[in-house]
């Protein structure tokens, strides 16, 4: 029996790299064959199978608060732990002691390392006894020698680094930090591709941006860090490259509040971005990469200078809306109906002529429901997971970048202006429909009803309801963006809610998107107050919709089309269905 476990022993000490998933497998083959071995040898089996499918998270803390964590974990809806492998439980003083043992005795360094790192990161916090400082001062140096002999390269070197840097500083060693200073610098010269920006940058990142590190950096060393960083800068020739490099390098100076080099870093991505739109390049590319330049200067603009080419550039990218323009494409998508199915469609929302419950049909059916999309786009999410994996970029027409994100709400509204997009061609069959065969005044005596309004506003709404009625659909729109607003308003302070916000010592109206999440909806609408807010919200405010008020009252857009009046009007058609029970 002890001849299997020798050969367990012997696989792991033969492993060549840092992948330890051939040993797990290794473990589970032989358990699978010989469970004589196992009955035999269960707690060393186990205690290698730990500590090769305990997973590092290098950078930030595992759920365990360390930088090793389970390899699987299983939580209920409310984020409650249900199930984890390994388990802390299993990390017992005993294991730790047979990790010690095995460490000792391994010939591989890698291996060793592993034993030693896990048991460092693990000892203290799972079985309140801490290993001596001889074990840790050992780990120090093993993972020294597996860089020093080249035992891993690339980009697990790199990780190598990033941990032992992370060791040697919180055990204050500042010897073995002044030797891994010229260590890193070499290695990251030695793998450096440009094109690769994974693999350089690092002895920046490791002994400069890291405060307790750049506090005793030889300067020497610094300098040959920051000369390495402004020959890259010299030699990148794409956005991107130089995206990596100018972080770094401006986040230097500004460091030593060095406003002059700030602007020659910040002025390569500048020229280059000039150089881009001056050549004819792809100008919604050129788009992503305006917002990456004004991230940079926004960060810097407390300097004067740089403030103040922030402020060029901007002036410069906005006189290029034509080129975007250009590249922005419409994409079109075709279905068939033929004029009996439109008639037979139309002629269901008239059955019952009386205009009440032509509103209230024509109102309901219009009003998209919250749920329904949802599940659309879990189908879609499901049936199409990459595209919701990527960030997207929502940019106006005149290429400048309105939302990021890659939230649900995001492709929540989204999906819903698809959903509108789709319903607007039966909107218009159905409101032509009504407009011919109703007049101004009957639609006019259903908002006299028992009114929110005043008789002047019911004057003004009856001008703004004409226009669309005669197809002037600019000024109706124009028009009828600010009334619904202001009806909204209306609607808050006759349910007692507040409109007014007061902040030191100053009072400003609530906006819209804030009236609209106010609850009056959910008081009003009931079952279908929810739909309503996010139907509005998608309309009037919010940046992934159409978010209609903000854009014509900064003047970005004159919406003088049928579909974007049609649903202006569909909105004012609700407020005919409300009505004041007690005017007092």
């Amino acid at each position: 029996m002890k001849n299997e476990l020798q050969d367990l022993y012997n696989i792991i000490d033969s492993h060549g790299d840092f992948h330890c998933f051939n040993i797990i497998d290794y473990i589970n083959q032989l358990i699978k064959d010989n469970q004589d071995v196992y009955d035999e040898f269960g707690f060393e089996i186990e205690a290698e199978r730990i500590i090769f499918l305990l997973y590092q998270n290098l950078g930030s803390e595992t759920s365990w608060g360390i930088s090793y964590g389970p390899f699987y974990r299983q939580t209920d809806k409310n984020g409650d732990l249900v199930l984890e492998y390994p388990s802390k439980e299993s990390i017992t003083i005993e294991v730790i002691e047979y990790w010690k043992y095995r460490a000792l005795h391994t010939k591989n360094l890698l291996i060793k390392f592993r034993y030693l790192d896990v048991i460092y990161d693990c000892a203290k916090n799972f079985t309140g006894k801490d290993i001596d400082f001889s074990l840790k001062k050992e780990l120090i140096e093993t993972g020294l020698k597996i860089i020093i002999e080249r035992k891993v390269n690339g980009i697990h070197g790199k990780k190598l680094l990033t941990r032992l840097v992370d060791i040697v500083i919180s055990l204050n060693q500042k010897e073995y930090l002044k030797q891994l200073e010229g260590i890193i610098i070499d290695y990251e010269q030695e793998i450096f591709e440009l094109n690769s920006p994974g693999l350089w940058g690092f002895s920046y990142d490791l002994l400069i941006k890291n405060k307790k590190a750049r506090k005793n950096i030889d300067y020497i060393n610094e300098l040959k860090i920051i000369s390495f960083l402004e020959e890259a800068l010299n030699q990148a020739d794409t956005f991107y490259l130089l995206e990596n490099v100018c972080e770094r390098l401006a986040e230097y100076y500004n460091i030593k509040n060095s406003e002059e080099d700030i602007l020659w870093v910040l002025g390569k991505m500048k020229n280059l971005f000039y150089e881009n739109v001056k050549n004819n390049g792809r100008n919604l590319l050129l788009s992503g990469d305006f917002d990456k330049i004004m991230n940079f200067y926004k960060k810097y603009q407390h300097y004067k200078s740089i403030k103040n080419v922030r402020d060029e550039i901007i002036n410069f990218f906005q006189n290029q809306p034509e080129k975007i323009k250009d590249e922005m494409q419409t994409i079109k998508t075709s279905f068939s109906i033929s004029d009996k199915e439109m008639e037979d469609y139309v002629a269901c929302f008239f059955k019952n002529s009386e205009i009440k419950i032509l509103i209230g049909n024509i109102g309901a059916h219009f009003l998209p429901k919250k749920k329904e999309i949802q599940k659309q786009l879990q189908e879609s999410i499901k049936n199409h997971p990459i595209l919701y994996l990527c960030t997207s970029r929502y940019i106006d027409k005149n290429g400048f970048t309105v939302s990021t994100g890659n939230n649900e709400n995001l492709h929540l509204y989204k999906q819903a202006l698809l959903n509108i997009s789709v319903s607007n061609i039966f909107m218009e069959q159905v409101l032509e429909k009504f407009i011919q065969t109703t007049t101004l005044d009957s639609l006019m005596e259903e908002f006299r009803k028992e009114s929110i309004y005043s008789n002047k506003e019911l004057l003004l709404l009856e001008k703004i309801l004409k226009k669309y009625y005669e197809k002037d659909y600019l000024s109706f729109s124009a028009l009828a963006i600010p009334f619904i607003e202001s009806s909204f308003r209306l609607l808050a302070r006759g349910m007692g809610k507040t409109i007014i916000n007061y902040k030191d010592g100053q009072s400003e109206y609530l906006s819209l998107d804030s009236l609209l999440s106010s609850g009056i909806l959910q008081e009003i609408f009931k079952e279908r107050g929810e739909d309503m807010e996010f139907y509005l919200k998608t309309l009037l405010t919010k940046e992934e919709g159409l978010n209609l008020r903000n854009r014509f009252a900064h003047g970005l857009d004159f919406f003088e089309t049928r579909d974007i009046s049609d649903r202006l009007f569909h909105v004012l058609l609700f407020f005919s269905m409300i009505t004041v029970k007690n005017k007092e």
